[in-house]
């Protein structure tokens, strides 16, 4: 029986994968067994959970660690480290450290009970029998179900090893079908909104949870913005206000229906996002928070479901509930721009609409034969090329090179959307 199975899941990523078993590989104590779980389907993070769980009994380490695809183990001596530990201390839990791109070192709050969205599913390894017998949880919630798993475990008095070394670091976070979405959602925004992603702006961030990394974040910080916090369920607060990464230059606890110009750091703001919030209010609340927004900032943009997406309390926050359902004409009455993605109207549906100055597509002459329209973010670009009738998005001037496109000039928003994807 060997010391530690080690569960890797991965969704069409082969040289995360790649690295990641490579990185197991070069364990310098080979008493591991190691496991992976390729999602070809693309069923998502709760499913991936849920055969972890249903297949528990296949596992023959006496102590079971996920890594995902997107992670690699900066310790050769992990797999050492945990056999001994196991050997003197006999813990039922064994918490590690990891490096994650966006949250930094976690878990947060070391030897403390882990609290949401301060630890990673690789932060804890686990007695196998202890294991099965709580597997389920990781299934109860697709960002929130790896602090749900430990937190049992911890409420049932689960005997706790704490081992300082961190052993791991998170390359990448997203997933899948997951990293797809978040990409078409930055990439509608750079082309209709380019002024939110301005260098040397200040954006008023509507509503942020902690137990997953507040959306467009890092984008927004990276091309130069300065980023204020409001929130509303203080538990948020609290954590965001103790944020070691400094996501936010300042959190203010407020309602985004009843807030005033006098309770922000900043008088008035380039932008304000609400990402996935008008949902969360009574339909006749969306247009007066809509104007009340509009009074803040420039720029007011804001994203829903398209259509109706059920949605209860998440991680015990009242907040979390979706109180209405909103269609493009909805936001379009109340003077915005939409676009939709997605198949919906439904769970899978985006809506996306943005007021005020949104600022200009900027052309960007990329030299030689090429010739294109790319929206400019800091030191990065994100463009449409369009080849054989076909269009696909090109993410540097290297890429376009590489893959040989021709692209054309495209002059508008309308121009872009009549052309098919590759």
């Amino acid at each position: 029986m060997p010391t530690l199975t080690i569960l890797t899941r991965t969704y069409h990523r082969p040289e995360l994968v790649a690295r990641c078993c490579a990185s197991v590989q070069a364990q310098h104590c080979d008493d591991y067994e190691h496991l992976l779980l390729v999602d070809d389907a693309g069923l998502g993070i709760r499913a991936s959970y849920g055969w972890m769980a249903s297949h528990a009994s296949l596992y023959r380490g006496r102590y079971v660690y996920v890594l995902d695809d997107d992670g690699e183990l900066t310790d050769r001596h992990f797999v050492s480290d945990v056999a001994n530990i196991a050997v003197e201390h006999d813990p039922d839990v064994i918490m590690v450290r990891s490096e994650h791109p966006d949250l930094g070192t976690l878990p947060m709050g070391w030897t403390q009970r882990p609290q949401a969205g301060m630890v990673d599913v690789s932060n804890y390894v686990v007695r196998a029998e202890v294991w099965r017998q709580f597997a389920h949880l990781l299934a109860s919630d697709d960002y929130a179900g790896d602090w749900a798993f430990i937190d049992a475990l911890f409420g049932a008095g689960a005997s706790v090893y704490w081992h300082k070394q961190r052993v791991t670091r998170i390359n990448r976070v997203m997933r899948g079908a997951e990293s797809e979405v978040h990409r078409d959602w930055l990439s509608a925004l750079q082309v209709r909104a380019p002024r939110l992603f301005a260098p040397a702006g200040r954006v008023l961030y509507v509503g942020a949870n902690r137990c997953a990394a507040p959306t467009f974040a890092h984008e927004l910080r990276q091309a130069g913005n300065v980023l204020d916090l409001l929130e509303l369920w203080p538990p948020n607060v609290r954590f965001y206000e103790a944020d070691g990464e400094r996501r936010f230059a300042h959190t203010v606890h407020g309602d985004v229906r009843t807030i005033l110009a006098e309770q922000l750091p900043c008088p008035h703001y380039d932008a304000a996002l609400w990402w996935h919030g008008p949902e969360h209010v009574g339909r006749d609340e969306v247009a007066p928070a809509l104007a009340r927004l509009g009074t803040l900032a420039d720029l007011v943009v804001v994203a829903c479901p398209w259509g109706e997406w059920e949605q209860g309390p998440n991680d015990g926050n009242p907040h979390e509930v979706h109180q209405c359902t909103l269609y493009p004409a909805d936001l379009e009455a109340l003077g915005f721009q939409t676009v939709t993605l997605g198949t919906g109207p439904d769970q899978h549906g985006q809506l996306i609409a943005w007021k005020g100055d949104a600022g200009e597509w900027v052309p960007l002459d990329v030299g030689g034969q090429y010739d294109g329209t790319f929206v400019k973010l800091a030191d990065s670009y994100t463009m449409w090329a369009v080849d054989d009738g076909r269009r696909r998005r090109v993410h540097s001037q290297e890429e376009l090179h590489h893959i040989g496109l021709r692209p054309v000039r495209l002059v508008d928003v309308e121009t872009l959307e009549s052309i098919p994807r590759a």
